[in-house]
Order: structure tokens, then sequence, then C-alpha cells
């Protein structure tokens, strides 16, 4: 994504400025002027850098699309039905479910295995599916004083295929930017898609007409097709910290700067 920035700033009529992790957490930028506090900014990078972003930096328009409460599970999950893949999906603190595992395996549990994931759309693991056997290795790094984290459960089911694409809400009408199968069979798969296919479309259009997020113009959307080949919502994200695996970078990048000087003149008129 840098590398492609860097060659193509020109032509897409902005300024990239790149960010450098000091210590700790900290950043530095390689910019020569400072950045106003009205100018237009969009920002992408990791975790940690749009978080610091947030907390430093948080009067930039938009300055990110990533307004975390909204990409949290418990909030938006029961919007998505009956197109969401984890349907039947229940919360529960960590520790809690450590503690009475067996109840929760024998009454979620598939083949003695359930999916998990944080409910938090900052992610500090990665959902995946756990045995009943390798539960509390798997638990116990992530349990802290005040009980871990608030998690999801759900019956561990097979995927064929998976997608993440990047959709925009441009005043009420949704867009589809681009899009990259990352996933088959359980296996890395990457490649871009060029055309969507109708069974794609019809879900990413239901996506951006009633579900997406209020606070952000851009997001990204991962599907995914069962082993008996229906489409469903696996999950949203945010743009700004979203892994792009092999979307269209002109396409995203075009889309998101629109986006952006939209909310600055918006915010600005």
């Amino acid at each position: 994504m840098v590398n492609y920035l860097q060659h193509h700033q020109e032509e897409l009529g902005c300024e990239l400025i790149l960010a450098k992790r000091r210590e700790g957490s900290h950043f530095s930028f390689n910019w020569d002027a400072e950045i106003l506090a009205d100018d237009c900014v969009i920002c992408y990078g990791d975790l940690f850098f749009i978080q610091w972003i947030q907390r430093y930096y948080n009067k930039w328009v938009p300055g990110t699309y990533c307004e975390w409460n909204d990409y949290k599970c418990s909030n938006y999950y029961s919007l998505l039905y009956p197109d969401l893949f984890n349907y039947d999906a229940v919360w529960v603190p960590l520790e809690l479910l450590k503690k009475r595992k067996g109840s929760f395996y024998f009454r979620f549990g598939k083949h003695n295995k359930l999916f998990v994931r944080p409910d938090s759309g900052v992610k500090n693991f990665s959902g995946q599916v756990v045995s009943f056997d390798e539960f509390d290795e798997f638990a116990e790094p992530l349990i802290t004083f005040e009980g871990g984290p608030l998690v999801l459960i759900a019956p561990a089911r097979p995927i064929r295929r998976e997608w993440r694409f990047f959709v925009s809400s441009h005043l009420g009408t949704g867009e589809i930017i681009t899009g990259s199968q990352y996933r088959e069979d359980g296996q890395t798969k990457l490649q871009c898609i060029d055309e969507t296919p109708t069974a794609l479309q019809e879900i990413l259009k239901r996506f951006t007409t009633h579900y997406f997020p209020p606070s952000d113009l851009v997001c990204s959307v991962d599907l995914c097709e069962s082993d008996t080949g229906e489409i469903f919502i696996l999950e949203m994200n945010s743009f700004s910290n979203a892994g792009l695996y092999y979307s269209d970078k002109a396409k995203l990048t075009q889309a998101v700067t629109e986006s952006a000087r939209m909310d600055w003149e918006q915010y600005y008129e």
C-alpha cells in the first residue's frame, strides 16, 4: 500500500505522510511542514498506530475510518441476521467460559469444537476454532485480573471460501470498491476479485443498504461460502487497520480519498 501511494501521489492529488515507530507505542512522522488541525487527513496502519492517531491527533477530519464501538459484535450482529454466518452466537466473559467450559462445549460445541472471537473490534486475538482439549492453553494468556475479554462463541462450522471486500456509503448509497479472496478450504489463497460474482454482489448490496456502520463512510466486510454453497457475512471491520490482501489498491485509494474529502467538506461547510 505504501509503495503504491509513493508512486502515485501526484495523480491521486493527495500527500503521503509516513509514520515510523519510535520507543514504545509512539510514532514520528517524516513531514516537512506540520499538518494543520483542520486539514483533510485519513490514516491507515496497524492497531497501535490507529489508536495513537485517535488519541493524539483527534482533530483531523475524518482522521480514521475506525469507530471502534461500531465494530463490536454485540452492537451489530443482530442487524446482520439472516445474512450472518454465526447467527446463533452467544457472548460470555472468557474467564467464565474457562470455568464452565464443559457446559458451554456441551451446549454450543460441534464435534467438541467452538468458534471463539473477541467481541471488541480491537482484536487482541483472531477468531478461531478451539477444541475442548486445547481451550485452557488458548485462554490462559488472555485472562487478566479483570476476567479476560468478552468473547463470542458459536458452533464450529466448515467454511469453503472467504473474501474481504471494501465498501463505501456515499450519502446513503452503497458501493463495492474492491475485494480479495483470502482463504479456501482452510488454506491461504490470495486472489483479487476483478468481477464480483452475483451472489456476493447481492449480499454486499444488502449490507451497504441496511447494515452499514453509522460513523464511517468506508469499511471492510468479510464474506464466506458455507459447505452447502450458501453465502454469508462473517464480520465487518474498519478500513483504517484492515488487511488489504490482494484488493485493488488504486480503486481503494481513490474511493477512500473521495470519501475523506466528502467528510471534510460536510464538516466544514
